[in-house]
């Protein structure tokens, strides 16, 4: 029995190391590829394009993909930047980052990634500029390349700094990058002449301390926004932190300004010191924000002739009192992306707070809508909390509001849809049916948003509807 059971052993070793024999051998086969000379790759893009990229800042990661439609394995025996280790792009290749790689294998029917950067080298133009490289593939001996092409612009820098320390001005010309935030110091006054272009890098501000004066015109604009340009982040919201004027200020003013994709536009705080308006606002776009378009906290905020879209929690604020004034303004937000819940037009008279000694002083709030356009998915789109011990006023005039609960007095237009001619094109100006035609308070402004004249039965909101 012992003799038996050794031989069946010994037989089902041997079975064992022939079975090994042959498994090793098919896997230590040596792999083939194709060396056909003609074998080629095969790509989703002929050439990867960036937007306006900014001198000393990264652009946004790019990629493409790379197939193999070949019966067979190839190796690509090199993938290379054209201008290697000096070239402004940079390459990651499945993973691997660096200006030249050898002996990728790519599977028959397989295909794989190659992620680009770029970053542009400062130099003198005003104008922008053309960046170009190429990635080269070179399989059996035949090349194939993906051109690369990027724009660029110079720009001048401003990081974690005061922009002067006296009274400056920016005038239109090379554009203004804030990274890591920029401070306008008190007592003294920032003025930016039409056509200036300030773009911000995420997380930054423009804190004023002292005053801020922005002078645009409606064919020269002055610009806020993100200093994302390629298209993806065209309409992304939070993008930069926003304009904050801060407790101790002068008056500030924004005419003729573009301020976009951020988190708040602008966030006015405390009174002035010198008395007066803490900030006027007028014929100004607020687009694109995380959090609220304009933001008056114990302020004194007078707003007219100005559009507020796809704000995702407000996009008019009057915080704990102070004192605001809407004058034919129009607020859209009817975007069902937004997942919002909160009002567009928010009035709070909440009692102040110390944050030092938790004691709490009454705040008075002094509210005046007149000629407005609120407008939203919202249940009520403008509401009044009465959170605090102070007084609170508010002339709620000739507005088309949307609400339910919400009890606005006579002489508004409750419910009634204003008929923006298109506003998934962000165009808020009014179609010819709308019911904000000729329904104004005469008076409030002789002109909209536009420059163009109001008539003697304004429209309701910024825009004036021209025949």
């Amino acid at each position: 029995m012992q003799k038996q059971l050794r031989k069946i052993i010994s037989l089902a070793n041997l079975a064992l190391v022939a079975w090994v024999a042959v498994f090793s051998a098919s896997t230590c086969r040596k792999e083939r590829f194709s060396t056909d000379p003609t074998a080629r790759l095969s790509f989703n893009v002929d050439t990867l394009k960036f937007d306006t990229v900014f001198t000393s800042i990264g652009s946004a990661t790019y990629n493409f993909k790379v197939n193999n439609r070949n019966n067979q394995s190839l190796k690509i025996d090199r993938i290379y930047l054209g201008g290697g280790d000096a070239s402004p792009f940079r390459m990651n290749v499945d993973g691997k980052a660096a200006s030249s790689i050898a002996g990728k294998v790519i599977a028959a029917q397989d295909s794989f990634y190659v992620f680009v950067e770029v970053t542009v080298d400062p130099n003198a133009m005003i104008t922008p500029f053309i960046i170009e490289d190429s990635i080269v593939f070179v399989v059996n001996g035949g090349e194939q390349k993906i051109p690369l092409v990027a724009f660029g612009q110079n720009a001048r820098f401003f990081s974690g700094v005061y922009v002067a320390r006296g009274d400056t001005t920016w005038r239109e010309g090379l554009p203004i990058v804030i990274y890591n935030s920029a401070g306008v110091l008190r007592g003294t006054r920032l003025t930016i002449e039409p056509g200036v272009k300030i773009y911000s890098h995420r997380g930054s501000a423009l804190i004023v301390e002292g005053e801020v004066v922005v002078n645009g015109t409606l064919e020269k604009p002055v610009i806020f926004q993100g200093d994302r340009l390629e298209a993806f982040y065209g309409d992304a919201p939070g993008q930069w932190y926003g304009i904050y004027l801060s407790p101790g200020g002068g008056s500030s003013s924004f005419r003729h300004t573009r301020i976009l994709n951020g988190e708040v536009g602008i966030l006015s705080d405390s009174l002035p010191s010198g008395g007066g308006p803490k900030l006027k606002v007028e014929k100004c776009t607020f687009g694109n924000f995380s959090a609220i378009g304009l933001f008056g906290r114990s302020s004194s905020v007078d707003c007219i002739n100005s559009l507020f879209y796809n704000c995702s929690q407000a996009a008019v604020v009057a915080d704990i009192g102070g004192s605001i004034s809407l004058t034919h303004v129009t607020i859209a937000n009817q975007q069902t992306d937004l997942n919002r819940t909160t009002p567009s037009l928010i009035m709070r008279n909440a009692d102040y707070v110390n944050p030092i000694s938790g004691s709490k002083t009454p705040t008075d709030l002094s509210a005046t809508v007149r000629n407005c356009i609120i407008w939203g998915g919202q249940p009520d789109e403008a509401k009044v909390f009465r959170d605090g011990r102070g007084q609170t006023t508010i002339v709620f005039e000739s507005n088309i509001v949307h609400t339910e609960k919400e009890m606005w007095p006579a002489g508004n237009l409750i419910n009634q849809d204003p008929k923006f001619k298109d506003r998934f094109r962000n165009d808020f100006s009014l179609d010819t049916l709308s019911p904000a035609r000729d329904a104004g308070i005469t008076g409030l402004a002789i002109t909209d948003i536009t420059d163009a004249l109001r008539d003697q039965k304004p429209d309701i909101g910024c825009y004036e509807r021209k025949e």
